[in-house]
């Protein structure tokens, strides 16, 4: 839209939606055929240019996921660590610049050209702080260089027994209902069955329950007696594949159903 009243020093021109296109750069020129109201040509002709980003990326910097500080981020990363750029990178300058600590095995994957995800096998290690640094030397597809260094960090949440079944408190159970652990993160089967203890004593198997590597079930070889109270402890032996222990003893009671 450009206006002619005699005064106006300026104008706007806006693009119709149609030619807008995200990562493109647009060169503007007005030559010196534009004349003032008084029939003046412009003396020297007007050049410039700016790059649009992509539409599913920030405007104004670098995003995680986690984010910077986050805390308690859950051990099993199923989305992997996200970093969303503000203009389409290039993979080989980027993922050589990156640094991760602690060290880890990485797998880099690319859903976009402005979005790296940073696989680590699936599982974080637990009560950790993780730190990541892209170098300046980082490059865009257009070969500019990130120009500074670029760093966040989180910590991860310590190993839990998340929830059981039965849960803690309740009534009316099955006699022949086997015990459910399930757990934030893989763990390790022999410490767990080191750290069950189960009172009344119950005869029974732990096992994992399909090919899940966080829930454990605890089979029965007999059925439990009626309307008892049964308590359920899992000590600190119980750890995970990196070898970190509960820090504090779980211990959850249910009753069964009367005969």
């Amino acid at each position: 839209t450009i206006t002619t009243f005699s005064k106006i020093t300026s104008f706007s021109y806006r693009v119709s939606q149609k030619d807008s296109y995200t990562d493109t750069t647009y060169r503007v020129n007005l030559s010196t055929a534009a004349r003032d109201t008084s029939g003046n040509h412009l003396r020297f002709p007007l050049e410039f240019s700016f790059s649009t980003v992509q539409s599913s990326s920030t405007l104004n910097g670098i995003q995680t996921m986690p984010y910077h500080g986050d805390v308690d981020v859950g051990l099993l990363l199923n989305n992997g660590i996200r970093i969303t750029f503000p203009r389409n990178m290039d993979p080989e300058s980027t993922e050589n610049a990156l640094h991760m600590t602690p060290a880890s095995d990485i797998i880099f994957i690319w859903p976009q050209f402005n979005e790296l995800v940073v696989y680590t096998g699936g599982v974080l290690r637990a009560d950790t702080k993780y730190t990541i640094t892209i170098d300046s030397v980082a490059m865009d597809r257009d070969g500019n260089k990130l120009g500074y260094p670029f760093q966040f960090s989180f910590m991860t949440a310590e190993v839990v027994l998340s929830s059981t079944y039965p849960g803690n408190g309740e009534l009316f159970v099955s006699t022949s209902q086997d015990i459910r652990l399930y757990f934030n993160t893989y763990m390790i089967k022999s410490s767990v069955q080191d750290a069950l203890e189960i009172s009344p004593a119950v005869s029974g198997t732990l096992q994992w329950y399909s090919n899940s590597k966080t829930r454990l079930d605890f089979n029965l070889s007999s059925s439990l007696k009626y309307n008892t109270k049964y308590t359920v402890t899992i000590g600190l032996e119980a750890r995970d594949i990196f070898g970190t222990h509960l820090k504090e003893p779980y211990t959850f009671s249910f009753i069964t159903r009367p005969e």
